[in-house]
C-alpha cells in the first residue's frame, strides 16, 4: 500500500519533528553553517499519522534511528563537497553494521502533530490493541537503481507487556546492514497485520 501525496504532506511535519528534537540533542544538532550537522546517538526520522478503519481510530507513528556509532558524527563541506567525519576528524565512508530503529505506535495525540493534517486511512479488522501488536518492520536499502530488502534480526516490544492491553506499543527493531555506504539511502517501512506497507521513515546522510 502506497501514500506517496501523504509522505509528501508530511514532509514538513518531519522537518518540524526533526529540527525540535535535535533542540534536545537527541538528533541533528542545530546546524552551524550551511551544510554543517552534529549528529547524536539518537536521529529522529520522522512522524506519519494513520487513521484505521472502520474504527476511525487515529495511530501517531514516531521513528528514530539509534546507534553509538552515529554519536560525534559531523557532516560538513570541505571544498565544495559534503563530507562526514568522526569524532577523531576522519572521513567515514559507511552506515553503522548494526542499527537500531525505535518505532512508537500510538493512539495518543503528539504535542508536534498540526491541527492541519490529514491522517491517512488504512484499512483494519482487527481491534486497536491487536493492530498495534502485530505491527511488522523491514529496511530497504536503495544503491542508485538497486535495492535490497532486509528483515529485522530482532523485534522487541519496549514497556507494557503485550498481553495487557494498551493504546501505544514501542518496539525496538534491530537490523543487521552490513557494509552500506553513507550515499545509499535506508527506508525503514512499516507493515500493517497483513504485511502491507502503511509507512515508511528516510535514513539519509548526505
Amino acid at each position: 500500500m502506497q501514500h506517496t501525496t501523504h509522505t509528501r504532506r508530511l514532509t514538513t511535519l518531519a522537518v518540524t519533528l526533526a529540527l525540535a528534537t535535535a533542540v534536545l540533542a537527541a538528533g541533528p544538532a542545530t546546524k552551524s553553517s550551511l551544510w554543517e550537522y552534529d549528529f547524536h546517538t539518537v536521529v529522529p526520522l520522522g512522524m506519519d499519522v494513520l487513521r484505521l478503519q472502520p474504527a476511525k481510530k487515529t495511530i501517531y507513528l514516531m521513528a528514530s534511528a539509534e546507534s553509538a556509532a552515529f554519536e560525534g558524527l559531523k557532516r560538513h563541506e570541505r571544498d565544495s563537497q559534503i563530507v562526514v567525519e568522526g569524532p577523531d576528524g576522519r572521513e567515514v565512508q559507511d552506515f553503522p553494521q548494526a542499527m537500531d530503529f525505535r518505532v512508537t505506535a500510538s493512539c495518543k495525540r503528539n504535542k508536534l502533530t498540526g491541527d492541519d493534517v490529514d491522517p491517512y486511512p488504512v484499512p483494519a479488522q482487527d481491534s486497536v490493541n491487536d493492530y498495534l501488536l502485530k505491527l511488522g518492520f523491514r529496511v530497504k536499502i536503495f544503491h542508485g537503481i538497486e535495492m535490497r530488502t532486509l528483515e529485522p534480526a530482532a523485534v522487541k516490544m519496549i514497556g507494557v507487556p503485550g498481553d495487557v492491553p494498551y493504546d501505544e506499543r514501542v518496539y525496538r527493531v534491530s537490523f543487521d546492514l552490513g557494509k552500506v555506504p553513507l550515499s545509499d539511502r535506508i527506508v525503514l517501512e512499516v507493515l500493517d497485520p497483513a504485511g502491507d506497507r502503511v509507512s515508511r521513515f528516510h535514513l539519509e546522510v548526505y
